[in-house]
């Protein structure tokens, strides 16, 4: 079974404000997060709330959780948004794959969905957006989750 980043901060609790601080309950609230896991089951990735909060995350096999804050405008993350809806995202097919892959998920009007893919096999829609999101720069403070 699959579980999201944004997905686990609803079930387990843990770093949902650092990751999502826009996570009110309204069907409205649009999350971003794009992602590589690694063979060994390392995570590194970015995630993105709609008012603009963007935080670069590394997620280790039995390690705690390391979010790295950095700020981006609302206008960036909201052209995210709008590459993905140029790109077809929501009509792209869902995939379950196997370490390594990379992915984007999105929770918008309160369903997920996410497109998964073998690193280095970003699909061509998705290319320009996936390498913009994930060269967010985080700043030098993380903050052990």
């Amino acid at each position: 079974m699959r579980l999201s980043l944004i997905g686990a901060c609803y079930i387990f609790g843990f770093a949902c404000l650092a990751v999502s601080p826009s996570a009110a309950d309204s069907h409205l609230v649009r999350e971003l997060d794009a992602y590589c896991v690694s063979v060994e089951g390392t995570r590194k990735g970015v995630a993105a709330s709609q008012d603009g909060a963007t935080n670069f995350y590394v997620q280790r096999p039995g390690e705690l959780l390391k979010i790295t804050l950095s700020i981006h405008s609302r206008r960036t993350v909201s052209l995210w948004h709008a590459e993905l809806d140029a790109a077809g995202f929501d009509d792209m097919e869902e995939r379950d794959l196997n370490a390594p892959y990379c992915a984007i998920e999105r929770v918008s009007a309160g369903q997920m969905h996410g497109v998964q893919w073998r690193e280095g096999e970003t699909p061509a829609a998705l290319i320009d957006v996936f390498a913009a999101m994930l060269a967010a720069e985080p700043n030098a403070h993380a903050i052990e989750q």
